[in-house]
């Protein structure tokens, strides 16, 4: 197995050596080939074969931040698109978030000294995430480092071997990104898909997410009961 790791790939700051070179260290001792080399997508792909695996590597607090920025659901579309199987895998736990940024003064003031509505907030916030990554992807939770080396072997190996695979079936295939997330939704033509991106001028995965039941309605062949279908699908509110 060849397994390649972004040059970027860093992990957490007070740690003496990047998280690539430990990880180039934990594969290499597994007898696999490893190199560091600068991926346009993803953190890690492992190769065997000409199959590909990716995986987008979040700490729990890069995650959340990029939940807050918008570029997790981009990040992760374009991996999508580019490998044949793809993978968030997320280390750290939402709970010890949640506790760690209690602490900031600046969060506790933001909710008024009220932790319960923080806790309610920010669950909702994570796990509707998670919902919304699986429409296209697959997310994996992970409480430290060395697990999240473990389970992405793991995987990998499970989809060389042509193993079951958490994924989600496409109705069309595109290189657009809109495309390919609209069209997993239930009812979803390749036509409709059009109608929508066409008459509301959908450009990236930012304008799809921004996307209101009001602005479905205004589509062609869209009613007020498909519109709720889409957005729910969207924003992740269907299990």
């Amino acid at each position: 197995m060849q397994i390649l790791i972004d040059t970027r790939e860093n992990g957490e700051r007070n740690k003496v050596n990047a998280r690539k070179e430990r990880a180039m260290k934990y594969y290499n001792s597994k007898g696999h080939t490893t190199s560091i080399t600068q991926l346009e997508t993803g953190d890690y792909v492992f190769k065997e074969n000409n199959t590909t695996v990716a995986f987008e590597y979040k700490l729990i607090t890069d995650y959340m931040s990029s939940i807050y920025d918008g570029s997790l659901f981009e990040e992760a579309s374009n991996q999508t698109l580019e490998y044949d199987y793809s993978y968030v895998i997320i280390e750290g736990t939402i709970e010890n978030y949640i506790k760690k940024t209690w602490t900031q003064w600046r969060i506790r003031s933001k909710y008024n000294g009220r932790y319960d509505k923080f806790y309610t907030k920010t669950l909702s916030v994570y796990y509707g995430s998670l919902r919304r990554l699986r429409k296209f992807t697959c997310p994996i939770e992970c409480k430290s480092e060395q697990h999240c080396f473990m389970e992405m072997l793991k995987q990998s190996e499970k989809c060389f071997d042509n193993k079951n695979y958490a994924g989600t079936k496409r109705h069309v295939q595109s290189n657009n990104r809109v495309e390919y997330f609209l069209s997993g939704a239930n009812g979803v033509s390749s036509k409709l898909i059009s109608n929508i991106t066409e008459t509301l001028e959908l450009n990236n995965l930012d304008d799809l997410l921004k996307l209101t039941i009001e602005d479905l309605t205004s589509v062609p062949l869209i009613g007020q009961k498909k519109a709720q279908n889409i957005y729910e699908w969207i924003n992740g509110d269907v299990e």
